[in-house]
């Protein structure tokens, strides 16, 4: 399998190459020789681990795990592997639900926000909208009336 992807690779490489300084103007050849050869790798690894732990079903989560899936489909289909799904969510979705209380690198994704940070702003970080923002900044005793305070 590592011999026909590097074989793949170098074609790859070879057909970017005939097409001339276009080619690296739009970043071909580093697609080409670096990032897809990494992609394919890290997917085989994922599949790899997969099969190793017995897991039966494998869920890439839209627009990032999209190509993902797609090289993943490829690559099942030449030995047995789990079932491979694609998952629609975005990343906001996952925010809240990855959660770890007093976690630093945590507190600074959500905290470092580029600007200034107000209650009403976390709050959107953390998926509450509207309605829903008022109700918990009263049931944590913060004034309505302050909402975009720094």
């Amino acid at each position: 399998m590592a011999s026909r992807a590097a074989g793949r690779s170098r074609r790859a490489r070879l057909s970017v190459a005939g097409r001339g300084a276009e080619s690296s103007v739009n970043g071909l050849s580093f697609l080409t020789s670096v990032i897809a050869p990494f992609l394919v790798a890290f997917v085989a690894w994922v599949l790899d681990r997969a099969r190793k732990d017995r897991v039966k079903r494998l869920y890439f989560v839209s627009r990032d795990g999209e190509l993902l899936l797609k090289i993943a489909r490829v690559l099942v289909t030449a030995r047995e592997g789990p079932e491979l799904c694609y998952l629609f969510g975005s990343r906001k979705s996952w925010l809240l639900p990855s959660f770890v209380p007093h976690d630093p690198a945590w507190q600074r994704m959500v905290l470092d926000s580029g600007s200034q940070l107000t209650a009403r702003s976390l709050l959107e970080k953390l998926g509450f909208e509207g309605s829903d923002s008022s109700r918990v900044l009263s049931r944590l005793g913060f004034p309505r009336d302050g909402l975009d305070d720094p």
